[in-house]
């Protein structure tokens, strides 16, 4: 009798080392890594979390603010200029000195807040794959 019960005791120990085995190999999901990838690469943090459908919609957030940016910035370019060569600008006395420096200041802030927009949408980018 003492053989069948320590037989059956292995058995159970072996049944349980088993289970303890099987529950160890477990896949933890680290917020950490999901903010490092989203920071470097942004939407990788996304892809980490399995949520794909989010990366197009950062990239697409990215190239209007990129376009944006671009956009402002070559505006702002071309009423500086007309200002510095005023009254021999492009638009030969058509806009006053004085609505040429408003159009530079406007298409200079407007192209500094798209680079801020950049930098939130980039910060939202690593929140979001953060908390997901």
């Amino acid at each position: 009798m003492c053989n069948l019960s320590n037989s059956y005791g292995q058995i159970l120990q072996a049944e349980v080392i088993d289970t303890i085995q099987e529950e160890s190999i477990v896949i933890v999901h680290s917020p950490k890594k999901a903010t490092i990838y989203s920071a470097v690469i942004p939407g990788l943090g996304q892809a980490y979390n399995k949520k794909y459908w989010k990366i197009p919609i950062i990239y697409a957030g990215f190239g209007a603010l990129i376009y944006a940016v671009t956009w402002n910035n070559n505006q702002y370019t071309r009423f500086k200029d007309a200002y510095k060569q005023f009254p021999n600008d492009e638009f030969e006395g058509i806009i006053s000195q004085a609505q040429l420096l408003n159009y530079v200041s406007s298409y200079r802030r407007d192209r500094d807040l798209s680079i801020v927009g950049m930098a939130a949408l980039w910060g939202l980018n690593i929140l979001d794959a953060n908390v997901d």
